[in-house]
């Protein structure tokens, strides 16, 4: 069994609950766990069962009956996480023209710098504009 056939019998299928083996449990207790953590009320009970000398069978038994009253799966522990990466602006073609002749550097050049040092090659771009 899977881990996601063992968090549906946790919350929808409790009758397959018991056909869990304790090396299922054992295997699949981390990634359960964590998503657990993610829900900001059990945070703070999956983080004490974040030690490396836990019963992971055990604890997971404690997260079948912690969540025992409930009839679904909550909406949380499937959602999405909700860091959500920016998207990367480059620059303008007017932007990297000025910042290639002053700094003289090719276009390779720039793009590692713009890659990662963003904030000082704005900042650079910045003060040449108000030197024009």
């Amino acid at each position: 069994m899977d881990w996601m056939q063992i968090v549906d019998s946790i919350f929808k299928n409790r009758v397959n609950y018991s056909k869990v083996t304790d090396i299922e449990k054992e295997n699949s207790f981390y990634i359960i766990n964590k998503k657990f953590y993610l829900n900001s009320k059990s945070n703070h009970i999956s983080q004490l069962f974040n030690n490396k000398y836990i019963d992971r069978a055990s604890a997971l038994d404690l997260w079948y009956l912690y969540y025992k009253g409930s009839n679904d799966t909550p909406y949380w522990y499937w959602a999405k996480s909700k860091n959500v990466k920016d998207k990367e602006k480059s620059l303008s073609k007017a932007d990297k023209e000025l910042i290639m002749e002053y700094e003289e550097l090719d276009e390779m050049e720039l793009e590692f710098l713009y890659k990662h040092y963003k904030d000082d090659v704005d900042y650079k771009i910045k003060l040449l504009k108000r030197l024009e």
